[in-house]
């Protein structure tokens, strides 16, 4: 038995199998997901794949990385365009066709928005603390002595 030569397990290279080329996909996915502004060198390490292989899973979802990179880089300027586009397109017509429904929910963003933009409070929790206060100020000027 001392000579016996124990054989270790190699760790297996080339093509994963379908089980687990899908746990790698799944992998490669979630960190994309979760890191939008990731490297493909980063990404590769992160998942735990070659770099090539994260670039194939990439291109078989249709995920361009460098397009990903362009949106975190200028979403705010995206997100602003596409938003005077909807305003653009707000006619009077339009918003007098529309349910009340949704007028109540547009305002309400519009609303969110606006007092995210100037700095304000957009938790409905100040809003309401605010209207609860002024609710319980008393007027003196109007009190009758009795």
């Amino acid at each position: 038995m001392e000579n016996e030569t124990v054989i270790q397990p190699t760790k297996r290279r080339g093509r994963p199998k379908g089980t687990d080329r899908f746990k790698l996909q799944q992998s490669v996915a979630q960190v994309i997901q979760n890191n939008p502004g990731i490297s493909g060198r980063e990404l590769a390490e992160t998942a735990e794949v070659a770099p090539s292989t994260a670039r194939a899973y990439l291109a078989k979802y249709g995920i361009n990385k460098g397009e990903i990179d362009l949106f975190v880089d200028n979403r705010v300027d995206i997100v602003r365009s596409k938003q005077q586009m909807i305003l653009d397109n707000m006619t009077e017509a339009k918003i007098k066709g529309a349910a009340f429904r949704d007028m109540a929910v547009a305002y309400g963003i519009l609303l969110d928005k606006d007092r995210l933009e100037s700095g304000q409070s957009t938790q409905n929790i100040a809003s309401w603390t605010k209207v609860v206060t002024d609710s319980h100020v008393v007027d003196k000027s109007k009190t009758v002595d009795i």
